[in-house]
């Protein structure tokens, strides 16, 4: 239905979305996080369509299906984990838990952050470095990077696991011609790291984050874990239980590789090291932030979509760990059997009809407000009074403003 929907409505903020394209608005951050492509993307709709919010949440959803398909494509390659597995895990992906991070338009910021991280991962760690590889993964660690705040710590994770990779590379020596496209994408990355961080300015709305030092942040990073394998209730022990699940197979191939063996680690074992690693580091960065918020906010569905992920990239490790194991696809199966489990629970569509009669309503209210009959006041969609909001929708004449003076 084309009308914003709870954050949406921060686009058409006075002063934010306008005719001309508004560089000091795309370069503001949302709270404390980048929304740089979602923002071109809005003033793009904005130009060609009028915005039309149906058609961006449209959009939302094909970004979250292109992430799992890149999602896929990595696993595919770097752990040839079996198609039942493979696909099995990802279906999880599919529960509505996630309803938030695809109802609005606004959300789609998540899903560039993802893809960037997952396609960055597929293009830069491979047994040879090229120069086209090293050009299109950079930019799509970039394109996360200037997504959201989580795109930051996933690139930044995934920077760390690039320059770890390409230095356990250099002692087996580069072949000719590699040293340069190697290299390339770590001081890209590592100086777009710097530069987000100097640009930085916490939110003074924001509580103080919440330090590892705290329990409460390993309490809330343990139920984020857990919730990716679709435990809903509060439980430290099946927080500890999904995290040794997903790292214990990670630390055990190190560990049996040893110093020397590390030199030899193939590039696809890095790969889906590093974006596991990536994902609990996002989960971490919200443990932070949000863990001051009480612990039932570590079970929010827009953190859904990150923690699922957890688990094929956990299967994953798993599949490189045991390989050439007869118990490899019993552990597979256990591994998909218990996440599937506690997602037995989490299929409860209906969660979609309520914010679509939410929107309906949110419809009548902003043509009450428009026929001079209403205060703008429409808590269905957005927390707050949007007179202003309102307002600027006319002045722009955006798409759902133009339907509704129609009467359509």
């Amino acid at each position: 239905m084309d009308v914003p929907y709870w954050d949406d409505w921060d686009h058409l903020s006075p002063g934010a979305l306008t005719r001309e394209l508004p560089w000091r608005w795309i370069a503001t951050p949302h709270v404390e996080s980048p929304h740089v492509p979602t923002k071109l993307q809005f003033w793009l709709a904005y130009r060609t369509d009028g915005l039309d919010f149906s058609r961006q949440q449209l959009v939302a959803f094909s970004l979250y299906a292109l992430a799992l398909l890149a999602a896929a494509s990595l696993l595919r390659r770097c752990a040839a984990l079996p198609p039942w597995c493979l696909w099995g895990c990802l279906a999880l992906a599919l529960s509505p838990k996630g309803h938030e991070a695809l109802e609005w338009a606004h959300d789609s910021h998540h899903h560039y952050a993802l893809l960037g991280l997952l396609l960055g991962a597929e293009l830069l760690f491979r047994e040879r470095a090229s120069w086209p590889r090293a050009l299109a993964g950079t930019a799509f660690a970039f394109v996360a990077m200037l997504a959201h705040a989580s795109g930051f710590a996933a690139i930044g994770t995934l920077w760390a696991g690039y320059c770890a990779f390409q230095a356990l590379r250099a002692r087996r020596g580069w072949a000719a011609g590699e040293r340069a496209a190697a290299l390339f994408p770590a001081a890209a990355l590592g100086l777009g790291l710097a530069a987000w961080l100097y640009g930085y300015v916490p939110s003074p709305d924001q509580p103080a984050g919440t330090p590892p030092t705290d329990g409460r942040f390993w309490r809330f990073l343990l139920n984020l874990v857990s919730w990716g394998f679709g435990m809903d209730q509060v439980s430290v022990t099946l927080g500890l239980l999904c995290l040794l699940l997903a790292l214990a197979p990670v630390l055990s191939e190190l560990r049996r590789r040893g110093r020397a063996g590390l030199a030899e680690l193939p590039s696809g074992h890095a790969a889906v090291y590093t974006v596991l690693a990536a994902l609990v580091v996002v989960l971490a960065l919200a443990a932070y932030g949000r863990a001051a918020f009480g612990i039932g906010y570590a079970k929010a569905s827009r953190y859904a979509v990150i923690a699922v992920l957890v688990v094929p990239f956990a299967a994953a490790a798993w599949q490189l760990r045991l390989a050439g194991s007869r118990r490899r696809e019993s552990v597979l199966a256990a591994l998909l059997a218990f996440a599937a489990l506690g997602h037995a629970d989490n299929w409860d569509f209906s969660l979609y009809d309520l914010a679509g009669e939410e929107r309906r309503l949110g419809v009548q209210c902003v043509r009450a407000y428009y026929a001079g009959a209403g205060d703008g006041y429409c808590p269905m969609i957005y927390p707050k009074p949007i007179p202003e909001r309102l307002d600027h929708a006319r002045e722009l004449d955006v798409s759902f403003y133009r339907r509704l003076r129609d009467g359509r």
